[in-house]
């Protein structure tokens, strides 16, 4: 059961315990579900914020039923500018101690609701800037969950320090993180007009500030990314039609001014985000590519002298240059870059079809 303090130190300085963001696009056929994988038998602990991105759709009528039952819910409709416009808009109306997004179209493990609440009043994650709390994907088509953690500790809760977390670092999500609300809010605004990646500027800004992580243990994931729906941003079709905005993206991480004076663990964090992002770019063009169309070849000489320019200024050509997959990136033969990552996807794929045949075992 989550402590019935009503007022403990961790959250003495704000309203309420949480404050949950939802930004929303045309979703009324998802709203309710994310709604219903919440307990509100704890509504007293949380609030939560649904920010209509300027929907198209009846949105608002789903929501409506829920507005009315729960005072703890509050909507606001906004002229579209996509997800970091909604993070930007949001920001200073936050009650909570801690801050956690959640998509419109995905959803929270309910019976680990109380016991997230709980880890949020404890003595190790107040002394935390960040907590990062296992997830699941779960593959809508293939019917199945995939696991997402640092699988640091089976139990309880580890602190950690920054420079620590370096040698357990992947590429982070926001659907790992808690944010404390004193951290949320020195954030510099997100880059606003992009349907996808908007969120990795706010994910490398949070780890780029934080001096303490606490790590929840990996028995009590929170959040539920649905994958395989056609309908969202990550959909390969929307990001193949969109592809060139990525280049943006890197640009606008790659400018956050805090990145100018990052210690030597921080710049070799700051290469592994940015280049598991320029990898991505290349794989997406490269699946677009077309031997006999002169513009896409160009396209995808364009995107590399970009991104390329972006990591060497930021973390150093010498450490590019040691990169073999980079090196053969830069060298700009497109039909062997093509080659290469179309392996590289076909190879994913074959792991997608043995993560399936394992889980049905």
């Amino acid at each position: 059961m989550v402590q019935t303090n009503s007022n403990p130190d961790c959250w003495s300085s704000h309203k309420l315990l949480l404050s949950i963001v939802v930004p929303a696009y045309n979703c009324k056929k998802w709203i309710n579900k994310l709604l219903e994988s919440i307990d509100f038998s704890y509504h007293s602990y949380f609030e939560i914020y649904i920010i209509d991105d300027g929907s198209t759709e009846s949105f608002y009528d789903e929501v409506k039923p829920w507005l009315d039952r729960f005072q703890c819910i509050k909507y606001f409709y906004k002229k579209n500018g996509n997800w970091g416009s909604v993070i930007n808009y949001v920001k200073p109306l936050l009650n909570g101690c801690w801050i956690k997004i959640i998509d419109s179209d995905d959803q929270i493990v309910t019976g680990n609701f109380p016991r997230y609440l709980e880890y949020l009043q404890s003595e190790k994650v107040q002394k935390s800037d960040l907590v990062i709390t296992p997830y699941l994907m779960r593959h809508l088509k293939s019917n199945f969950d995939t696991l997402n953690s640092f699988r640091l500790n089976k139990k309880g809760i580890i602190l950690s320090s920054f420079d620590s977390f370096i040698f357990h670092f992947k590429i982070v999500t926001h659907h790992y993180l808690t944010i404390r609300n004193e951290l949320f809010q020195t954030l510099i605004p997100l880059p606003e007009g992009y349907i996808y990646s908007a969120d990795n500027c706010l994910v490398y800004q949070c780890i780029m500030r934080s001096k303490t992580i606490a790590f929840l243990p990996i028995d009590c994931p929170l959040y539920i990314y649905n994958v395989e729906n056609p309908e969202q941003s990550t959909a390969l079709n929307n990001i193949m039609r969109n592809k060139g905005k990525y280049v943006n993206v890197i640009n606008d991480i790659s400018s956050i001014p805090i990145l100018n004076s990052v210690g030597h663990l921080r710049r070799k964090i700051l290469y592994r985000f940015i280049r598991s992002m320029f990898y991505y770019a290349v794989l997406i063009f490269s699946l677009d590519y077309n031997s006999t169309d002169v513009e896409k070849k160009q396209e995808i000489g364009q995107l590399i002298d970009v991104l390329f320019k972006n990591m060497s200024k930021k973390v150093g050509k010498h450490i590019l240059s040691s990169n073999p997959l980079i090196w053969l990136i830069y060298q700009k033969n497109v039909k062997i870059i093509v080659y290469v990552f179309r392996i590289v996807y076909r190879s994913m794929k074959k792991g997608m079809i043995k993560a399936i045949r394992e889980s049905n075992v």
